[in-house]
């Protein structure tokens, strides 16, 4: 049983190594869509069920060199024709060996998703902090650009920005506040996320994943609901920089239901 199987793609020593491996059965696992790449399919199908497709070579004459003399710019109405017949018997033969879920049959499995557009004005910090830094020339706005979408996801970040940003900061702000749920209340989308949280962690049971690529922006997140649950467990972080086995943990905890926990809130850097 391989899991994240996409990663054998490229064919690299381990996904070699697999190949020889003597079974029974082979069974190939992955939640990723395989990339629209004639030859990463062939090295995925030839792992799960070694000669299912031929040799290489008889693969690219069969199949991968038509169907990409069809795709290519100017192809001819034979070449197109050609590409789909060798196209049609590619899916056939693969699909004797590869079972697909699209997201609609995933979906049947699932709770109902709700997507709510949510409106945030900017606070007055935040409409003063834009004024402050538009610029006269376009290679101005070019270098202000980052400070300006700083500055509408919360002013805190540019306590951690340039030298720029954090002079702006000081000039519009006597001193940042330390308190969690006051630190979110400098931004319409933080106190936007906070009420959100509140009515969530209020009335339900229920966990909450929130997701941002600003990681300054999740610290915040999780300060304030650790101070608002009065406890640390309450929410944890993930990070790229977190060591694998501390983070299939802090996973397994946050998804284990039947265990009463006070984790309530992951805080997720995408």
């Amino acid at each position: 049983v391989v899991d994240e199987a996409h990663r054998a793609r490229n064919l690299g020593k381990q996904a070699v190594a697999l190949i020889g491996v003597q079974a029974r059965a082979r069974l190939l696992l992955t939640a990723t869509v395989l990339p629209n790449n004639l030859d990463e399919l062939y090295n995925v199908v030839t792992i799960a069920a070694p000669g299912q497709l031929g040799t290489r070579a008889d693969f690219r004459e069969d199949f991968a060199a038509p169907i990409e003399a069809g795709r290519a710019l100017g192809a001819s109405a034979a070449d197109v024709a050609d590409a789909k017949d060798a196209s049609d018997l590619l899916s056939e033969i693969s699909g004797k060996v590869m079972l697909r879920r699209t997201n609609e049959e995933l979906a049947r499995g699932l709770p109902a998703k709700t997507t709510m557009l949510v409106v945030c004005r900017p606070t007055e910090l935040q409409r003063a902090l834009h004024g402050a830094l538009q610029a006269e020339t376009v290679e101005k706005a070019l270098v202000r650009l980052e400070l300006i979408r700083a500055v509408h996801l919360t002013p805190c970040k540019l306590e951690l920005g340039s030298r720029v940003g954090r002079l702006l900061l000081r000039r519009a702000v006597a001193k940042m506040p330390e308190s969690p749920a006051e630190r979110l209340s400098l931004s319409g989308k933080m106190q936007a996320c906070k009420a959100l949280l509140d009515s969530v962690l209020d009335s339900t049971a229920d966990r909450v994943v929130v997701v941002s690529s600003s990681k300054p922006a999740l610290v915040d997140v999780m300060a304030y609901v650790r101070a608002r649950q009065g406890d640390a467990a309450a929410c944890e972080m993930l990070t790229g920089s977190v060591a694998k086995k501390t983070r299939e943990r802090i996973k397994e905890r946050f998804n284990d239901v039947k265990r009463m926990s006070s984790f309530r809130v992951l805080a997720l850097v995408d």
